[in-house]
């Protein structure tokens, strides 16, 4: 009996231990959003950190709190009708923040206003934004916008480009991974001629309430799945310098060596990744070419298969191409010079709203070690 009660104190005391070094390694935010013409307090604003499920609305004062910040760097955005957005990066390391944010109105003149909207042609085109907007994936094809009436579609034929504009954020439930996410739409073109796409924009997380326990173990699963081999997975292992590890395999493709006769061939050669990363809070990347990345732990999507031709049995294969001499990558995966890094490949295909996840996600420790 004492024996029993003595070890229940020392798993207690671990515990404690446990708690407390995460409650140190988390952050808290404070602070509060002013109209930067009168001073007054703007209430009701969204704050929160782009592409994560942390923020909260300010209170009829303007103040705002967000606690249990993992460590890492995130963007904070802002956002209310009838005021420009705000935007700031900031790094946290177990230290609380306190921050004044002034909005400034935006002064919007409807005459001079003119938004594009071929709304006659809605129905031809509305489906090719909806695929290159959600992806292709097994997920993808379980979300649904919520409010298509909010979105607006430009067909440009002579540059043969689709263009789309949203009045409001675009909200998609994505049934596939348990997940409403807000996202505000600044750049979609899709260009038919050589089937390019650009999108760019701001996401807000929310999670979909679960209808019974096996659905939670779905969404943990699968979120697992949408995890391993992400973006956001490899920037992770570049920092921990466990890329090989964790099921990456990263060659860098070099073509300088070759004939006029095999420039369209490419030569892959191994890299010793640690031997371009330094640093300590926040490592460098040093390194400026194309890297060939090949996850070996998953296949390819269906989706992904069905698009290209039919093949059976491939690994998740892309190449990352880095124009900057380097790059400052954070614990969390928030990676600096973001766009000096290409993706072309499983990865390029992959980063759709579809399969999109919550920067501060990590597998389940059950899922972990697969």
């Amino acid at each position: 009996m004492q024996r029993r009660d003595h070890s229940d104190l020392i798993v207690c005391f671990l515990a404690l231990i446990f708690f407390s070094q995460m409650g140190f390694s988390q952050s808290i935010l404070r602070g509060k959003v002013t109209d930067g013409k009168n001073g007054e307090p703007v209430p009701f604003a969204n704050v929160f950190f782009s592409n994560t499920t942390m923020g909260s609305p300010t209170l009829e004062n303007g103040t705002f709190e967000i606690k249990n910040i993992p460590n890492g760097k995130y963007d904070l955005t802002v956002s209310m009708v009838g005021y420009k957005r705000f935007q700031q990066s900031m790094e946290f390391q177990g230290a609380d923040r306190q921050l004044s944010i002034v909005l400034e109105q935006e002064l919007v003149n409807l005459s001079e206003v003119t938004i594009y909207a071929d709304q006659a042609d809605y129905k031809k085109y509305f489906p090719a934004f909806k695929k290159y907007f959600l992806g292709e994936s097994v997920n993808s094809v379980q979300c649904v916008i919520m409010n298509p009436a909010d979105i607006f579609l430009y067909f440009d034929a002579k540059t043969q480009v689709l263009t789309g504009h949203a009045s409001k954020p675009i909200i998609v439930e994505n049934k596939g991974l348990g997940y409403r996410v807000h996202y505000i739409l600044d750049i979609f073109e899709l260009n038919y001629k050589n089937g390019w796409k650009k999108l760019s924009g701001i996401s807000r997380f929310e999670e979909l309430p679960p209808v019974h326990e096996r659905r939670t173990r779905q969404w943990s699963k699968r979120r697992d799945v949408a995890y391993r081999g992400s973006l956001n997975h490899f920037m992770r292992t570049l920092y921990n310098n466990s890329s090989r590890k964790e099921g990456f395999d990263v060659m860098v493709v070099d073509t300088t060596a070759l004939s006029d006769e095999l420039k369209n061939v490419t030569v892959d050669s191994p890299i010793e990744l640690g031997e371009h990363i330094s640093g300590t809070d926040v490592k460098s990347f040093k390194f400026k070419g194309t890297l060939k990345v090949v996850y070996r732990k998953e296949y390819e999507d269906d989706g992904y298969r069905k698009s290209r031709t039919m093949r059976l049995n491939y690994f998740q294969a892309s190449s990352l191409k880095f124009t900057s001499d380097a790059i400052s990558i954070f614990e969390n995966g928030y990676y600096v010079n973001q766009r000096s890094v290409f993706l072309d490949g499983y990865l390029a295909w992959a980063e759709a709203i579809g399969e999109f996840l919550p920067h501060t996600y990590y597998p389940s420790e059950e899922n972990k070690s697969k």
